[in-house]
């Protein structure tokens, strides 16, 4: 990908689509210690992704979380501006983690994570 410096990358996606199919795409490019963050207007559509960076060796620190957000409300007699009262859950959610450095040959795919109790 040419001359294009890594050492300061960042991975965030606010996509539509499978956030487990782009992250599998570019994996490859991202050293270790990259944050990922993705985000999802609903719990559900991020959970399989979860899933899928909790079961590998090569993601560190993953947390799923719901961010919320706050309507300000600008009185137009005073010109300065205040929360609402209430808040609410419309933020959606956000899917976080930390890229590790593993040798290729040594990624643990999440279907062999598995192991069976004696």
């Amino acid at each position: 990908m040419g001359n294009v410096n890594y050492s300061n990358c960042r991975l965030v996606i606010a996509s539509q689509l499978d956030p487990i199919q782009v992250l599998t795409r570019l994996r490859p490019f991202l050293k270790g210690s990259v944050p990922v963050v993705i985000y999802g207007q609903f719990k559900e559509s991020l959970y399989d992704a979860y899933t899928f960076i909790r079961g590998r060796n090569d993601y560190v620190d993953c947390q799923l979380s719901e961010s919320w957000m706050r309507e300000y409300q600008i009185p137009s007699s005073k010109g300065g501006m205040h929360p609402e009262m209430t808040t609410s859950g419309r933020g959606g959610y956000l899917l976080t983690a930390i890229t590790a450095i593993v040798p290729p040959e040594e990624i643990i795919p999440m279907h062999a994570k598995k192991q069976k109790r004696v």
